[in-house]
């Protein structure tokens, strides 16, 4: 579970940058990624923010992807403190 959080972590900075670089194929592609994992680890949470990160890149929806950036760092981030 530890590493698979560390990933998410390290994921959010590759999809800033994804989004600065207007890479929505990536977005989408780690969004996948995340909705078909989340679940598997027993956080539901980030199998819908990733959901929602491919259908917001699948329409080049920037300003919903950086919202969903912002809820998986603080998901993430307020898990850890736990």
């Amino acid at each position: 579970m530890a590493q698979y959080l560390e990933r998410r972590e390290s994921d959010l900075a590759d999809l800033r940058k994804a989004l600065a670089d207007g890479d929505f194929e990536a977005i989408a592609w780690s969004g996948h990624n995340m909705y078909g994992s989340g679940a598997a680890y027993g956080l539901e949470q980030v199998t819908l923010l990733g959901g929602g990160l491919e259908e917001a890149a699948k329409a080049r929806a920037a300003d919903r992807i950086a919202s969903l950036i912002d809820a998986l760092e603080s998901f993430i981030r307020d898990l850890q403190l736990v």
